[in-house]
């Protein structure tokens, strides 16, 4: 918790395996056209930075910097201890007691964030060209953070659009030959998130297809697409599993943990309750609040076997330069005497 010791040795051996991870991710077409998108749907909150980092964060991250974040956040102040399973609830607690309880509260406060990303003014897109063998078109909306009560009717929207079979989607896209896949997802975030669809086509397909009926369905008829009977059948899918996490310990934990970073682990409850509330009234509400085309950040991955790239230099040592001049043409500073009179 607070008295581990990051090495510099630590950092160097580890720093591979982190680059690999993130060259892999590196290699997935879907995965950067999601950053790509992220990036433009939070231009300023850090949500539209991606975890890992970029490849010069990895490789040149001072060990100095490590060290301050672990101190900052690695705190009891900023944990939940979860404990699941077959125990001895006493025993437990004596446990946690005697690992952690001698931990002090630390005297800092954790940084707040404050960084409020500002309602998006228009439609934005991006375009990107790598190898690959399949066509990408994907649009992501910002959305309320995961405890607000619009939330539950905002999953139920996103299970009905792109669950296949019976997924509007999958039926408009899929089953007429558009695309290969359609996907939906969304993100109960603490502060607000996304949701994000998209479909996949064939390299040799025509794109604008799939992109125009993408959009057709969800900023036109989103809600007019879903029925009741689509609602209750979504609804019941989430609250199955809400159920199925109660009788597995580790998913409840899991479940529990990411509750409980939206802001608190007993907001599953109140997620859960919420849900069973959910009407089809409420799914068309919200479809017309975030499926706008101002909210959209349209992407397209389009596969380039030799992608023609404008390569950066990195910045250049002006000191070095500058004392490579011959010694007549090194610049000298003048006596304010000498200046040349101001015209």
């Amino acid at each position: 918790m607070v008295n581990s010791f990051v090495r510099k040795e630590d950092l160097d051996s580890e720093m591979t395996v982190v680059r690999n991870e993130f060259e892999s991710g590196e290699n997935n077409p879907g995965n950067v056209l999601r950053q790509r998108l992220a990036q433009l749907a939070f231009p300023w909150h850090n949500y539209g930075r991606a975890i890992i980092g970029e490849r010069s964060d990895i490789e040149n991250v001072p060990i100095e910097r490590l060290r301050a974040f672990y101190r900052t956040w690695y705190q009891p102040d900023n944990a939940v201890l979860l404990v699941g399973g077959r125990i001895d609830e006493a025993q437990a607690l004596g446990l946690v007691e005697k690992h952690f309880g001698a931990i002090p509260r630390p005297q800092r406060a954790l940084p707040e964030t404050y960084t409020v990303e500002p309602v998006q003014d228009g439609e934005r897109s991006v375009v990107l060209r790598r190898t690959g063998d399949t066509q990408l078109v994907g649009a992501m909306y910002r959305i309320p953070a995961g405890a607000h009560p619009d939330y539950p009717a905002i999953d139920v929207l996103v299970h009905a659009l792109s669950t296949p079979p019976s997924g509007k989607l999958h039926q408009s896209l899929v089953q007429t030959g558009k695309a290969s896949y359609v996907w939906g997802a969304e993100r109960a975030l603490r502060d607000p998130g996304i949701m994000y669809f998209g479909a996949a086509v064939q390299r040799n397909a025509p794109l604008e297809p799939a992109r125009d009926a993408l959009l057709e369905i969800l900023e036109r008829g989103a809600g007019l697409a879903v029925s009741a009977e689509d609602v209750a059948r979504s609804r019941t899918a989430l609250l199955n599993q809400f159920e199925k996490a109660q009788i597995d310990t580790r998913t409840l934990i899991s479940t529990l943990s990411e509750f409980s970073a939206m802001g608190d682990w007993r907001l599953f409850f109140l997620y859960r309750e919420r849900l069973r509330q959910v009407q089809l009234e409420d799914v068309r509400r919200v479809a017309d609040a975030y499926l706008k085309p101002a909210n959209r950040v349209l992407g397209s991955f389009l596969p380039t076997d030799q992608p023609d790239r404008a390569a950066i230099p990195a910045t250049p040592d002006a000191g070095a330069a500058l004392a490579a001049l011959p010694r007549g043409q090194r610049p000298t500073w003048a006596r304010p005497s000498t200046l040349p009179p101001r015209t």
